[in-house]
């Protein structure tokens, strides 16, 4: 915030237009009636109506709210939204502070990992690039914001499949968090689960099973049991445990990384998902097909609502269960899947992808 007028601009907005609404009576009424248990996710939506027109004359104001407001959608699973206002918290910043403004930096690193989780790789990367290449410009190599732009822009090299490219950047990144925030600090143990899913990723398995059971290890000591890291790594290597058919060591990590994330962060959050869609691929190979059923239907419902029809996420849970139906021998079911996926692919990814 640059001022005391802003400050206090953005403290009136809090507390009168997101948190009073939380009071039934200053609710506005509904055919469905007014709500006294209000989620966080349906004040923002109620707020974010609100931005524009209340902040019109004030557009660093706007920009800061809208920063905000964006990465707690953002934290709630719900990426079109956080997509939205990071969008336009950057071009009021872009606007009024310039390029190579902390403010502005901010919020454009924030929508290249929305654009991240939205699968918009070529995008990502783009902003990842130009954010890190102005905050070593000024702030220098080492700092936390700098070091945080070189993990996004890694982790994208990772999803495009330029393992070549992601792999010393992972490297830097333990080594420079660990001289500064010590081996047992959550970025650097993040950082680490983030280099043996690479290796894991790459198929060096011998390489990613004894760094994944370390990390876990410590951030279960740490960190406590049911912090994001430790359920990330937990959830980690029960698939490398997957991939390399150790089912009766995969299956408990499976269960337990889902059901804590359900408890913590919903049943259709992005994670939660994933972990589903993950123990739903165990059963299968189990021959459980009863098992996995349920839940692949459950993450294809959930994400097309979700993340929309044609999201990647969306696309392999569709073909998941395409496949399913398949072993099954309900080929009407699975043809019609396959088709649509396919369909879907080749307008995204072009006939010539390989999925």
């Amino acid at each position: 915030v640059a001022n005391l007028k802003e400050a206090r601009a953005i403290e009136s907005f809090l507390r009168f237009d997101l948190f009073d609404m939380a009071y039934v009576g200053n609710q506005e009424p509904r055919p469905e009636g007014r709500n006294p248990n209000v989620t966080v996710r349906e004040l923002l939506d109620r707020a974010s109506t609100k931005v524009g027109e209340k902040f019109g004359d004030q557009p660093l104001v706007e920009a800061s709210i809208r920063y905000t407001i964006g990465l707690t959608y953002r934290q709630l699973g719900e990426y079109a939204k956080a997509q939205s206002h990071l969008e336009q918290s950057y071009a009021l910043r872009l606007a009024g502070l310039g390029a190579d403004h902390p403010g502005t930096l901010n919020s454009k690193n924030e929508l290249a990992v929305v654009y991240h989780y939205r699968t918009e790789f070529d995008r990502a990367e783009r902003l990842f690039r130009e954010v890190l290449a102005a905050r070593v410009a000024t702030l220098g190599a080492d700092h936390s914001d700098t070091l945080q732009s070189k993990n996004g822009l890694a982790t994208v090299y990772h999803s495009q499949g330029k393992y070549d490219r992601a792999e010393p950047l992972y490297q830097e990144l333990v080594q420079t968090l660990t001289g500064q925030l010590g081996a047992n600090h959550q970025r650097t143990l993040m950082n680490q689960n983030n280099l043996a899913r690479l290796y894991r990723d790459q198929g060096r398995y011998d390489r990613a099973e004894p760094l994944y059971q370390d990390v876990l290890q410590r951030a279960t000591a740490s960190l406590g049991t049911d912090h994001p890291v430790t359920l990330t790594s937990k959830g980690d290597l029960a698939l490398l445990y997957y991939y390399q058919a150790k089912y009766d060591q995969a299956e408990p990590l499976f269960r337990d990384v889902l059901e804590t994330q359900t408890a913590k962060l919903g049943a259709d959050h992005p994670a939660t998902l994933s972990s589903k869609n993950n123990l739903a691929l165990l059963y299968e190979a189990q021959l459980k097909y009863d098992q996995a059923e349920p839940l692949f239907r459950d993450v294809l419902q959930m994400r097309t609502a979700k993340l929309g029809a044609d999201h990647r996420a969306t696309l392999i849970s569709k073909d998941n269960l395409a496949a399913l139906y398949y072993r099954q021998g309900k080929y009407d079911r699975a043809e019609l899947l396959f088709q649509e996926v396919l369909q879907a692919r080749t307008v995204k990814q072009g006939p010539d992808h390989p999925r």
